[in-house]
């Protein structure tokens, strides 16, 4: 690979030229102490960097200012995939790189973003086999706009293509409704505990799912206050997002515990309060529930998101395992109309998945919900950490339309 930078340090001034002809050298140059390509600081220097001409790109400052973190770094690690002749190609790189994440790693939940990029960067997708004049024409643009938004596209091939499926598709559709109804979901009728829970009609003010045609399409980004996110930073976007909706809690005002292990009755509130938006009343079926979880499990339960361990059993201070929250998910957003309809994804432990959790597992992989541990394995019997209960929820909400 072949790369330019120029290093600024403090009180002397260097300029150097290095030249890369394997990826993973210049990667280790990029990459150290650093979020994004340019700017960044490295230790006690103050370094900006100049790669080819990347910083005087039209896409470079929303590359800087308005990708997440993770649409950064997938920026970095398409530029950094491959070898190049001269410097144009790396700009070309780089711009098709940051084109895609613009659209699919935006710092904003939801699909508003997609307009203002169809707007300011139309030729450029052209480029690419995007038309965005073909938006002229359609009706319900929210759905196209949705699509897009919550693609996980590899590429602008492949968002072309979603692109071009949502242009037929729109003005067929009809926006998902909110939360869905109520509905069974295993558990049975046993004899239960006999309590009853019993709650506002309006219960609490909690943000809800909205369909695409609702709102604006816009929901801010905002920062977590926890100190304890060191080497789970690909979490960041996740943990600001659902602590600032009140979804999930931090162990204390400073600490997250991103390592911590996720108990059945903290994984049916935070379903509840991103999937229903609000507890209900109903019976409780279940001898050992009790306390500050009790709404949220009924209503889970009632809601069919979410089953005991047996008829009148629901193990709420037990730890949930990855295929199980999995399978809660791809309930919960179907209930609130999401439709999944690319072909379900295996994983190679495949037959570790449990029979009645093998759908949902490869449902929520085929949309790029859930993912592997970096082998190609999802672990299926591995209890769910507090991080990636996080990042499952936001994804799933962010692929469902996003919150209001």
């Amino acid at each position: 690979m072949y790369a330019k930078v120029i290093v600024d340090i403090t009180h002397e001034k260097l300029d150097k030229i290095f030249e890369y002809r394997v990826p993973s050298e210049l990667e280790g140059v990029l990459r150290v102490g650093m979020e994004v390509i340019l700017p960044f600081g490295l230790g006690n220097r103050e370094i900006s960097g100049y790669v080819v001409g990347i910083s005087d790109t039209k896409i470079y400052d929303d590359y800087v200012n308005n990708f997440s973190s993770t649409g950064v770094k997938r920026v970095n690690e398409m530029v950094l995939s491959d070898i190049y002749d001269n410097e144009e190609e790396i700009v070309d790189a780089f711009n098709e790189a940051a084109l895609l994440c613009s659209i699919v790693y935006p710092k904003t939940l939801g699909h508003g973003h997609v307009e203002e990029v169809f707007e300011k960067y139309g030729e450029e997708l052209e480029a690419y086999g995007i038309d965005t004049s073909l938006m002229e024409g359609v009706s319900n643009k929210s759905y196209v706009y949705k699509q897009l938004g919550a693609s996980k596209a590899n590429n602008l091939d492949g968002l072309a293509s979603v692109y071009e499926k949502a242009i037929a598709k729109a003005d067929n559709t009809q926006p998902a409704g909110g939360s869905g109804g109520g509905g069974g979901g295993g558990g049975g009728s046993g004899s239960g505990s006999g309590s009853t829970v019993t709650l506002p009609a309006d219960g609490p003010g909690i943000p809800n799912i909205t369909g695409p045609a609702q709102g604006s399409g816009y929901n801010d980004n905002t920062t977590h206050s926890f100190i304890d996110m060191t080497g789970y930073e690909w979490a960041n976007d996740a943990v600001a997002v659902l602590y600032r909706r009140s979804i999930i809690s931090g162990k204390s005002q400073t600490d997250f515990d991103p390592a911590g292990l996720v108990t059945r009755e903290e994984f049916a509130k935070m379903a509840v309060l991103a999937f229903v938006g609000k507890t209900t009343s109903g019976e409780n079926k279940f001898s050992d529930v009790e306390g500050w979880s009790l709404p949220y499990i009924v209503t889970a339960f009632q809601e069919g998101i979410i089953n005991g361990i047996s008829e009148n059993e629901f193990n709420p201070k037990g730890t949930i395992t990855r295929e199980q929250a999995a399978t809660i998910i791809a309930r919960a957003i179907e209930k609130i109309g999401f439709v999944f309809e690319n072909e379900p994804e295996e994983f190679d432990d495949e037959d570790t998945i449990s029979p009645w959790a093998k759908e949902s597992v490869g449902k929520l992989a085929s949309e790029g919900i859930v993912s592997g541990r970096g082998d190609g394995s999802f672990l299926p019997l591995e209890n769910m950490t507090r991080a990636e209960a996080a990042m499952l929820i936001y994804g799933a909400m962010n692929r469902a339309g996003g919150i209001n």
